[in-house]
Parts: structure tokens; C-alpha cells; sequence
């Protein structure tokens, strides 16, 4: 084999798909199509039809060039100018035969005759049947119209073929379909991101080969989606290399943003072959894979830019200038298109007209609301945070790069889309990211009176470069609004001249990097979350008091593990320095906690410091004490491993450390007192709102939950070992006693009574879980184990009913939900589909306390916001946290997330 016969090399990234059943070339070579990467293509190109070198897989030889409009040409290399020739393959439509059309090909003596006819089947494929069949079956074949092009291409090639019916030398002139400008959104909702791009392109393919034949709206989308490269893309496609060398493939899919600004929206993430997410499209970035970020970007702007303009379609102004969105040309639509992305600025709010609501809630929320509203074709992916009193705010937005932009423009002289030139795309990147800051702006002052100053920093896409900070001022803004929003902003940067501004640009004129005039990690805006607690004795806000049944901070708290661990890392510092300052640090903390056994701790440390029992030299001493104050966690690491080991003196050593547990007399309840372990305060939250009984009128004070999980790891141990199960529910229902407010001890507790096939129980102790669960995972996983009790009891309409809330909240398990409730349906006949209501009054009917789950949310979301609304932000972090993983919501998340520490 002479390898000259296979002369062009396959460029980095560009793809060579096989074509189905085509027969293999006389040395051997199989037909395909070569697309992406580096290949270039004429305008409105679609592939390169092409012969792969058996010995060489990088090799081809290209014979052919098929284009979007249903035709193939005969080419022996990649060129950037459709060929100066008569298309050897032409699909067209008969203009009085409407759904139905025929596959023309040019012969050598140039004799046209027809290979195929087919029929419009309203589906993404035409039914093609091919003249003396196609590689040798006879049978219809359902095919896109690229596929029939190629196919045909290939049969002209490698079959002999003669005149059997001629066609006209001058195919029937193509006719315009009925126009459906809601199309569009159907197929993208229907099909999701790859299969409904697809289809949305196919059917304007069968709708009309020419493209005359298409509206101006429908030749300018097909043009986006194409050079956005996702007309004919796949999830394969998006495969690439980790910034550690793994490879990685894109998951997710395609949303729409109904609740907001009602946009597409990409949730996608790339992730490896071992769980590892490495790139997600928001802050967490690979710069390995920055190409697919901008494309993804680019993709989602390419299907958000053709809503928005047919939206915009439907405003009074746009059927005031220009009538229909079916009348606009090509040119029309390309340049609203530039005219709507650089008017993002008039989608904020008014910044003139603020929310009055005056709270610290209310605010941050109003602010992220807002922000998820605007009605922008790229994602502007922001967090923020305020100071303290509300007067300032600082947010962190990415700007698209020029790769996500759009890469064309209609030229009216030449009547085509011509390339964007680079100096057009550094420019549209420039004002983007002006005008962002300005979004952030409005929506600022729009979204509090109480914020004052509102600095705006613009990342580049997918770095850590700020290429414009801003410090908006409202006196100034609000003054200088009405006029800029009048010329809808058309001087971005000028306006932004009016306040403190860092921008510059480089030697290609892109924005340049930046210093920021303010950051998340400034003192003002910073949540430090590390500063001592409050004063114990500090009153609640009397909200609090009535939802809690408490008076102060020390009447609420509970065991502090990760702040002991912050305690003993300081002491741990200064006893190595200065042991005199060590000892007056511990006895700050002794004053200041919010954790009895921190306070207990640290006056031990202080006192063997005075006495000369402790100095630079203990900081083994030290550390072990507030790592395992009971000396508990080393015993039971080591019980976990012999368990692993299958040692079954596992049990042993763990029922001695339980031994050591119930002999503490520090923690007997009282008349007066009880001691309850909480794991963190939404727990103790939901204490006051499910466990009153349990006080019975005691003060509550907070028991170590190390204490309480010695007792869950011997149930567990117990449960496994045989014959232990009436051991193994004791544990766990000690474990409920001294938690009672925790889901843990009723999970273990439902699993030991399943182990034992009593499912009754297994039930009751699954419902119990669910009426004090405050998170989705456990939501999600107590459904799952219902459906699974419910089953074994031959309850399948239950079963059913609990498989799919499981599924409708979504979660970790609703893949295997998902499974079982279809194995369930198929096996079990008869099994009513409900609405999501009827599925509800099923589950309550049935005694499974799902609005118990809303309860507890309310409840909790009730008293974040008023410790927040008080200055108290670690408490009602918490408790937010637990609320936004049910109550999902964009904004809602965001609020949350600007109380969280500076990542």
C-alpha cells in the first residue's frame, strides 16, 4: 500500500466516524466522515466524506464535502471556499408532492439520476428508500438528511450505477414550510441537549433543503447552533484530559430556568473515571479543560440567544418596528442578535426603586433573586458576600471569554455570514464584562436601601484573573441610571469612569488583569466563623425564645467538636511559644464558649500551666486530650478494624467502651436536668419542635456526641455478628434515647429490624427517621427504605408510592429508586400511575409523615432567619444549609452560600 494514497493527516481533536455498512475500499480503507477539532470547513460545512488507511489510523483520504444544505461534492482536500462545482449528490423536495423529496446524483457523463426517494416523517429522520437498495439491503431506512447525503455520496462511489430514472437537469425549487416558531423550545426540552439540538436542526434540514427556503429566523439559528458545534455533536465529543492526566467525560444535562429568568441553563460537570469532578462550569475550574468550558458556554449562549430573540419577538416594541418574527431576514436577526447581547444591562433592576425590606435575610436574598433573573444568553455565574451591618456588598461574577461569543455576523453586501474578526471578538468580550459590572450594580441598590456600596469584581472565564473591579456608590449611581439606561448604555465604559474603577488592557487590547478593590477575604466582608462565641448569657431575640423555649445562647448549645479542635490547634500554637499566654487564651475561651467540655478542657490546661505540669513540651499531652477527651475514639478506631478483619473480638472491646461510657457520672439526668447529644444545632432546633416530651419541663444541656455514637458502632457490630439482634436493638435504641432528635438511631434501628425480616418495626423506626429529618440525603434514603419494608409486606401500591417521592426529590439513591420502582411495575401488575398529589395522600394515608419533612423545613427556616436577622450567623448558617437541600432554589442557595466561609 502506497501510504501517498492517504496524504492528509488527521488534525488534533478532529473525529473520523465510520459510515454504517458501507463495503470497505479496494485496499481496504473504510468510508467516514471527518468533523471537529482543528479541520476547517466552509461556511454552512457539514463533514468531509473521507477513506481511513488500514494501517495507519491517523491517515485518510478525502474524496468528498457534504454541506448543510443537503448536498455532497466531489474534494480531495480541506478547503475554507464551498467547491466552484456542480454537487455530485443533491437532496430536494417536490414542490407538488409536499412531505415527499428525492435523492439526486450527478453521474461521471453528467447524466443526473435519482438514487432515492423519501418522505418527510416529522421526526428528526426522513424514510429513505434507495433504487436497487443501499449496500445491499432494499429496506426503507430511516436516515437525517446529513446521513443520506453521505450515504449517497458512498453508494456513487462504490456501485455501479446508471441512468434508471432521470431527473431534471434543474431540481424543483425548494418551497418555504409552515413556520413554528415554538419549535425550537420543544425539541430542546424533548430531546435535551444533544438529541434536541439535533432534532431542532434535522427538521429545518427536512423542512427546506435550499436555504431560501428557510425564514430568516430559521437560517440564522441553524447558523448559530452550527458554528457553536453542537448541530451534530454528541457526549462524545466531550472527552478530555484532567490537569493531573485523567481523562474525563462530561455528565448532565439541560435544564430550564423557569422559577428565574426562565433561560437554558448547562448543568454539566466533568468528571473521572473514580468519582473525581474537576470542572463544573462555575468556580471549580480545570484549565486542562478551559476549551470545553468556553464551548459549553458558547453552547449555552448559542440556545439562549435564539430564545431570547424569539421571546423578544413577542414584545409590543417588536411588533411595532418590525411585525412578525416570521418576517425578519437573516441580516435582520443576526444584528438584533449583537443588539440584545449588548443591552444586558436594561434586564436588571432598577436601582432607583429598592426593596424596601430592611432585614439582613432579606436583603442578601433579594440581591441573589434578582440576580437570577436577569435575562442574560450567558451565564454570569456570581457569589457574594455584605459586611456586617448591610451597608456594603462585594460580588464575583465571570464574564465569557471570546471562545463562548458568537463567531460570525451576517454581511449584507456578500449576503453570507462572514467570521467575527478577532479584534470584533475582543471588543464584544470587553463590553460583556462592562456591562456585567453594571447588572451587579442595579441589582445591588435594587435589592437593599440599606447597601450603599457595591463593589463588583469580573473574572475571566474560568481563572482567577479579575479584569474589572468597580466601586459603585448609590448617590452616584442611581443619579446617573435614568439617563445611561435611556441610551441603553451604549458607553459602558464611560460610565463606568464615573466611579473608582481598576480596568486596563494589553497589547491586543483584552481586558487586562487586575488588582480587585475589594475582596472576599477583606476583613469587612469576611465571615469569620473562627472568633470566639458569644457570651453564653446573651438573650435570644424574643422569636427565638418563643420558637425554642429557651432564653439565651448557653439555654441552646450544644457539643462543639470542630470548634474544640479550633481551640486546641491555638493553645497547641502558643504553648510552643509562650506557655503564660497559652494559659490566658484558655482561660478567654473558659469565658466564651458555647461547649461545656471546651470550657471544661481549657481550665485543666490552664491550671497544669500555672502549676508547671504542662509546657512546650506537651503538645502530645494536649492534643490527645481534645482529640479524644474520653479516650474513647482511639479504642474504637481500633475496634472498626478488627471488625473489618473479621475478628470477633471486636464486639469485646467495643462493649467495654461502652462500659466506661455508662459508668460517667457526669452526664446522669436529672429531676431538673437532662443531658441530650446533638450533632449539630438543627438537631437541637428540631429537639424544641419534636422531642418536648422528653424534657418534661428539664433544662437541656449537651452530652458529647462521641459518647453517643459508641453505642451506634456496637449496634452495627452486633447486627452483623449472628445471633445478636436483641443486643444490637438495645444499643441502637439507646443511641435514640440519648439523640433523640437525630435520624441516626431510628435508621439503625429500621435496619436491624429488616435484618430480621421485622418489617413492621423496620417501618415504625423509618417513619420515626423521617419525622426528624432535616436533610435530602436522609429524605431520600428513608423513602427508599420504606419502599423497600412496604415491599417485603406485599404493600406494593405503597411501595410504589414511596419509590417514586423518592425519585420525584431526587437525590444520591434515585438511580436505584428508579430501578426497583420499574422492576416493581413490571412485575407487579395493575399498579396505579398517581399525580404527584395522589401520590402524597397515598403516602399519608399509609402513615409515612412526609409534611412532617416541611415542618421541620419551615421550622428550621423560621429560626435561621432570625438568628441571622441578630448578628448570630454560625447558628443560622447551619440551619440554613439543611434548608436549601430540600428547599432547592437557585437564589436561595446563593443567599445561603454568602454566609459561608471564604472557600
Amino acid at each position: 500500500m502506497n501510504p501517498a494514497d492517504y496524504p492528509y493527516k488527521l488534525p488534533f481533536l478532529t473525529r473520523f466516524e465510520y459510515v454504517d455498512g458501507a463495503p470497505l475500499a479496494p485496499d481496504g480503507g473504510q468510508w467516514g466522515t471527518l468533523y471537529g477539532g482543528n479541520c476547517p470547513l466552509p461556511q454552512n460545512g457539514y463533514r468531509y466524506i473521507a477513506i481511513r488507511n488500514p494501517q495507519n489510523q491517523k491517515q485518510v483520504r478525502i474524496v468528498g464535502y457534504a454541506d448543510m444544505n443537503g448536498r455532497a461534492f466531489d474534494c480531495d482536500e480541506p478547503t475554507t471556499m464551498p467547491p466552484a462545482k456542480e454537487a455530485r449528490i443533491t437532496l430536494t423536495h417536490y414542490t407538488d408532492k409536499p412531505g415527499m423529496g428525492a435523492v439526486i446524483a450527478l453521474l461521471p457523463d453528467n447524466k443526473k439520476t435519482i438514487l432515492a426517494h423519501f418522505i418527510i416523517t416529522g421526526s428528526s429522520k426522513a424514510m429513505f428508500n434507495f433504487e436497487n437498495g443501499l449496500y445491499g439491503s432494499n429496506a426503507p431506512r430511516p436516515m437525517t438528511y446529513t446521513e443520506a447525503v453521505v450515504a449517497s455520496f458512498v453508494k456513487l462511489k462504490t456501485e455501479p450505477i446508471s441512468v434508471a430514472q432521470e431527473a431534471s437537469s434543474t431540481p424543483p425549487a425548494a418551497h418555504r414550510g409552515p413556520f413554528d416558531p415554538d419549535l425550537f423550545d420543544r425539541m430542546i426540552m424533548k430531546g435535551g441537549l444533544f438529541e434536541g439540538v439535533r432534532g431542532y436542526v434535522e427538521s429545518l434540514r427536512q423542512k427546506a433543503v435550499g436555504p431560501e427556503a428557510l425564514t430568516g429566523f430559521e437560517a440564522w439559528a441553524l447558523q448559530v447552533l452550527t458554528e457553536e458545534g453542537v448541530a451534530d455533536a454528541s457526549e462524545i465529543d466531550f472527552i478530555g484530559t484532567t490537569k493531573d492526566g485523567k481523562p474525563a467525560m462530561l455528565e448532565g444535562g439541560i435544564i430550564r430556568t423557569s422559577r428565574h429568568a426562565d433561560l437554558f441553563y448547562l448543568d454539566y460537570v466533568f468528571k473521572t473515571e473514580d468519582g473525581e469532578v474537576t470542572e463544573n462550569g462555575t468556580w471549580l475550574a480545570d484549565p486542562s479543560l478551559r476549551h470545553y468550558r468556553e464551548q459549553m458556554w458558547g453552547i449555552e449562549g448559542a440556545l439562549n440567544r435564539i430564545l431570547i430573540l424569539k421571546d423578544y419577538s413577542a414584545t409590543e416594541e417588536f411588533k411595532t418596528t418590525y411585525g412578525s418574527l416570521e418576517s425578519l431576514t437573516v441580516g435582520q436577526c443576526s444584528q438584533m442578535d449583537k443588539w440584545l447581547i449588548d443591552r444586558i444591562a436594561l434586564n436588571a433592576a432598577d436601582p432607583t426603586k429598592p426593596d424596601l425590606k430592611l432585614s439582613r435575610w432579606a436583603g442578601r436574598l433579594s440581591f441573589a433573586e434578582l440576580s437570577e433573573n436577569v435575562r442574560m444568553p450567558y451565564r454570569a455565574y456570581y457569589d457574594f458576600r455584605t459586611t456586617k451591618d448591610g451597608s456594603s456588598i462585594v460580588v464575583n461574577a465571570q464574564s465569557p471569554s471570546i471562545g463562548s461569543l458568537p463567531k460570525s455576523r451576517w454581511d449584507e453586501a456578500d449576503g453570507r455570514f462572514v467570521k467575527t474578526s478577532f479584534e470584533e471578538q475582543v471588543a464584544a468580550e470587553a463590553r460583556y464584562a462592562a456591562h456585567l459590572a453594571i447588572v451587579h450594580g442595579c441589582n445591588a441598590f435594587a435589592s437593599s436601601p440599606t447597601f450603599d456600596i457595591a463593589v463588583v469584581n469580573i473574572f475571566r472565564c474560568g481563572t482567577d484573573d479579575v479584569v474589572t473591579s468597580v466601586v459603585f456608590d448609590r448617590p452616584t449611581f442611581t443619579k446617573a441610571y435614568a439617563e445611561q439606561a435611556k441610551g441603553g448604555f451604549a458607553n459602558p465604559f464611560g460610565f463606568l469612569k464615573l466611579f473608582g474603577h481598576a480596568y486596563a488592557f494589553d497589547s491586543e487590547d483584552r481586558l487586562a488583569k487586575v488588582e480587585p478593590y475589594a475582596t472576599f477575604a477583606d476583613a469587612r466582608f469576611a465571615n469569620d466563623y473562627d472568633a470566639p462565641a458569644e457570651d453564653l448569657s446573651t438573650e435570644l431575640p424574643a422569636r427565638l425564645q418563643s420558637l425554642l423555649h429557651a432564653r439565651t445562647l448557653g439555654d441552646i448549645c450544644i457539643d462543639e467538636k470542630l470548634q474544640r479542635a479550633d481551640v486546641a490547634e491555638e493553645l497547641l500554637r502558643l504553648l510552643d511559644c509562650d506557655s503564660d499566654a497559652a494559659a490566658r487564651y484558655a482561660r478567654d475561651v473558659i469565658e466564651t464558649s458555647t461547649d461545656p467540655l471546651t470550657r471544661s478542657l481549657c481550665s485543666q490546661v490552664a491550671e497544669q500551666i500555672d502549676t508547671g505540669l504542662l509546657g512546650p513540651e506537651s503538645y502530645l499531652e494536649v492534643k490527645t486530650a481534645f482529640d479524644d477527651p474520653f479516650s474513647f475514639e482511639s479504642d474504637a478506631t481500633r475496634a472498626r478494624a478488627m471488625a473489618r478483619a473479621g475478628d470477633i473480638k471486636a464486639v469485646n472491646t467495643m462493649e467495654d467502651i461502652v462500659a466506661r461510657e455508662r459508668s460517667l457520672d457526669a452526664y446522669k439526668d436529672t429531676d431538673t436536668e437532662c443531658y441530650r447529644a446533638f450533632t449539630d444545632h438543627a438537631d437541637r432546633c428540631l429537639y424544641e419542635l419534636r422531642c418536648a416530651d422528653d424534657a418534661k419541663g428539664r433544662k437541656v444541656k449537651p452530652y458529647p456526641a462521641d459518647l453517643m455514637y459508641v453505642h451506634d458502632n456496637l449496634a452495627h457490630m452486633l447486627m452483623e455478628s449472628a445471633g445478636a439482634s436483641d443486643e444490637s436493638i438495645v444499643h441502637a435504641l439507646i443511641t435514640i434515647d440519648e439523640a433523640p432528635s437525630s435520624t441516626l438511631g431510628y435508621k439503625t434501628a429500621s435496619r436491624i429490624y429488616a435484618a430480621e425480616n421485622d418489617f413492621e418495626n423496620a417501618r415504625y423506626m423509618c417513619c420515626k427517621a423521617l419525622s426528624m429529618t432535616c436533610s435530602l440525603e436522609d429524605y431520600q434514603l428513608c423513602l427508599y427504605w420504606l419502599a423497600f419494608a412496604f415491599l417485603q409486606t406485599e404493600h406494593y401500591e405503597e411501595a410504589a408510592a414511596c419509590y417514586r417521592k423518592a425519585i420525584q426529590i431526587g437525590g444520591p439513591f434515585t438511580a436505584y429508586a428508579e430501578k426497583e420502582y420499574g422492576d416493581l411495575v413490571e412485575k407487579v401488575k395493575g399498579i396505579r400511575r398517581r399525580s404527584f398529589e395522589e401520590n402524597d395522600e397515598l403516602l399519608r394515608a399509609a402513615g409515612v409523615p412526609i409534611d412532617q419533612v416541611e415542618e421541620n423545613i419551615d421550622f428550621l427556616f423560621d429560626c435561621a432567619v432570625e438568628f441571622i436577622n441578630h448578628g448570630h450567623d454560625e447558628q443560622g448558617r447551619v440551619l440554613l444549609a439543611h434548608v436549601s437541600s430540600i428547599r432547592r432554589d437557585d437564589a436561595f442557595s446563593m443567599a445561603v452560600r454568602s454566609f459561608c466561609i471564604q472557600p
